[in-house]
């Protein structure tokens, strides 16, 4: 007969099991989803500059270089050409020179916006992220060599132990 402690571990791994095949199920059934195209599919820079007629009177997204602030014009580029866009906002927003604006509204114009949002970016801003990103980096490894060895031999990361360590192979 068979002890209690032996049966202990099969509603852990009957539920283990369960759990797995509803995670399997459901990325067969969510994955098989089409999303809807009309959902923040919008036109982007690339496509406005280049074809800019096509879509007057659609929403689009826009982002260029401001090249004046009254009016506020930007400056977007498609890697091949390059357009000015005039963008009339209601709400007030605060540019220099050279700062990177996008722009999401209505293309009312060949060359005209009109803006239902904003957001203003400044030249340092793409910088201070990836020196920020590089410095994490740094630190996630200082902490890894810190508790982790290479072994050569098997080809893995192992961690530290005392005895390693005062061998003075750390």
């Amino acid at each position: 007969m068979q002890s209690f402690a032996d049966l202990a571990g099969w509603p852990r791994y009957t539920l283990i099991i369960a759990l797995l095949l509803a995670v399997g199920v459901s990325f067969v059934a969510f994955g098989t989803v089409d999303p809807n195209p009309a959902q923040n599919a919008y036109p982007g820079t690339d496509e406005v500059v280049s074809y800019p007629d096509e879509y007057v009177g659609e929403r689009v997204s826009l982002s260029g270089t401001v090249v004046a602030t009254d009016p506020l014009v930007i400056t977007a580029d498609s890697g091949v050409e390059r357009a000015r866009f005039t963008v009339t906002t209601s709400d007030h927003v605060t540019v220099a020179e050279g700062d990177q604006l996008i722009v999401f509204g209505t293309l009312t114009a060949t060359n005209e916006v009109q803006a239902e949002r904003t957001v203003v970016r400044e030249p340092w801003e793409l910088t201070y992220m990836y020196v920020v990103s590089f410095l994490g980096g740094l630190l996630v490894l200082a902490r890894l060599l810190r508790h982790w060895r290479p072994d050569l031999d098997h080809y893995a990361l192992v961690p530290w132990t005392e005895s390693t360590a005062m061998d003075g192979e750390r």
